[in-house]
């Protein structure tokens, strides 16, 4: 199991032409680097790579090669929790990841590091983030309980 990613297109429609469309498709699973073939969620960032949320790991792909985030108990910056749910991006490019039971993260895409993000008024019990997303310089996150609404910007 794994992603297909679209390439490139040609024959773009508005275009006059004979030749029917060609689309060039490739495939991005574990044979490929993949941490694992169960995808959560898969975002653009603004620079163009691709971030892939998987239950083993935070992946990220830049059209070449596949370079894969997870949690370094001897590392306090690294992703503290390996089950990824969602990933948003912030004005600043800042990405935001939810996870299955640490809670949400910022990770710093010059430093690569992840911070903890304390979600006030959340339990303790309720950390799964089910979905991110961003929108007009807020962060809209979703728990199996409740849906909250962060300033980012």
């Amino acid at each position: 199991m794994g992603i297909v990613l679209l390439k490139s297109i040609y024959g773009l429609s508005g275009q006059k032409t004979n030749q029917p469309s060609a689309i060039s498709l490739d495939e991005l699973g574990v044979k490929q680097g993949l941490s694992q073939g169960m995808i959560n969620c898969v975002f653009q960032d603004k620079e163009g790579y691709i971030w892939i949320a998987t239950k083993n790991g935070l992946n990220r792909y830049n059209g070449y090669s596949i370079t894969t985030f997870r949690h370094d108990p001897n590392d306090p910056f690294s992703l503290p929790d390996n089950y990824c749910n969602s990933v948003a991006e912030d004005g600043k490019g800042n990405l935001w990841i939810g996870t299955n039971t640490k809670g949400l993260f910022v990770f710093n895409k010059k430093t690569e590091k992840f911070y903890t993000i304390s979600l006030i008024n959340i339990e303790q019990n309720n950390l799964f983030i089910k979905k991110l997303e961003q929108v007009n310089g807020k962060l809209y996150v979703e728990t199996s309980k409740n849906v909250f609404m962060l300033s980012i910007d």
